[in-house]
């Protein structure tokens, strides 16, 4: 079985069986719209998770583009598509309802065959980044297992736990997110800076390094959260 990532500071028994959000990627060819991908490469995506007769999790497609026309007519001829609909036209943007061939159904139904709730789907660069809510950490292992044995390779990227103990919002810890805030705060990202690494350091009681490494993977958390795993939503249609 596949391993996951564990909690620092928890036992097997109780972090086991938390909920958990699980951000994991599965490329294009092993999911959907990969030649659309391969048309229009600079296109992003983003699938709406609705309820649907037939067990569609996703018939509401966000694009944004600046090529539309040619977006228009590589998703109408991908073999992944069944039927696609043009909702809503804003030139860049624009809202597609759409019918999944029978090549995506088996990946969602291996997905969601413990009991997943698809929380969101994005996709970009060739491969599709979704959002899983687990009810356990054991559930989630079983999930990816059970791809694997399906040949489906779905990749985690992050995973954290529903009630925020270890991982709040974005993913960050409390020691990051503490961290991160203290430095904007001080001004340590103004330009030019208001205060200095060391003093930082200082007041928090570490070295320089460890604030530094703090800072450091903050930011990472913060850019696979909200760039990595989400497609851009300004001027959302």
């Amino acid at each position: 079985m596949p391993s996951t990532p564990s909690d620092p500071g928890t036992t097997p028994d109780s972090s086991e069986s938390r909920s958990v959000v699980a951000a994991a990627t599965v490329p294009a060819e092993s999911f959907a719209l990969s030649e659309t991908f391969a048309r229009v490469s600079e296109a992003v995506f983003r699938c709406e998770p609705t309820i649907e007769c037939g067990g569609s999790v996703m018939p509401l497609l966000r694009v944004r583009t600046a090529h539309p026309a040619e977006v228009d007519a590589a998703l109408r001829a991908d073999p992944t598509t069944d039927g696609v609909t043009l909702l809503v036209d804003r030139g860049s943007e624009r809202l597609y309802r759409v019918s999944w061939s029978g090549r995506v159904g088996p990946a969602i139904r291996l997905l969601t065959a413990r009991g997943a709730t698809v929380l969101g789907l994005d996709a970009n660069a060739w491969r599709w980044t979704v959002r899983l809510l687990v009810r356990s950490r054991n559930a989630l292992g079983r999930t990816l297992s059970l791809c694997e044995e399906c040949d489906v390779p779905v990749e985690l990227r992050s995973i954290k736990r529903v009630d925020g103990g270890t991982s709040g919002r974005y993913g960050l810890t409390n020691v990051q997110y503490n961290s991160l805030r203290t430095a904007c705060e001080r001004g340590y990202y103004e330009v030019p800076r208001a205060t200095r690494l060391d003093d930082l350091a200082e007041e928090a009681g570490v070295s320089h390094q460890a604030y530094s490494e703090r800072l450091r993977r903050a930011t990472e958390s913060l850019v696979t959260e909200t760039l990595l795993n989400a497609a851009p939503t300004d001027g959302a249609l």
